[in-house]
């Protein structure tokens, strides 16, 4: 959803804004996860992108393969 924000997700945001200790180590957690993944592609062909404060990751894949992008996921 881009527009707005769904009914759950509402009443989970004002939890954490009410009480945010219980999810103090969840960032830690996600870093720790991000990072180990990275470091297990770090020997691969893929070339990682940089991606601080998110635990999604981007990499490049030329050193992979030439296909475009559409044609490389439908494999």
């Amino acid at each position: 959803m881009v527009f707005a924000v769904n009914t759950p997700a509402q009443h989970g945001i004002a939890a954490y804004l009410a009480d945010p200790s219980p999810w103090r180590a969840l960032a830690a957690f996600y870093e720790a996860k991000r990072d180990a993944f990275r470091a297990g592609l770090a020997s691969t062909r893929f070339e990682l992108l940089p991606c601080e404060g998110t635990y999604f990751q981007c990499v490049r894949y030329d050193a992979v393969s030439a296909l475009p992008e559409l044609e490389l996921r439908s494999g």
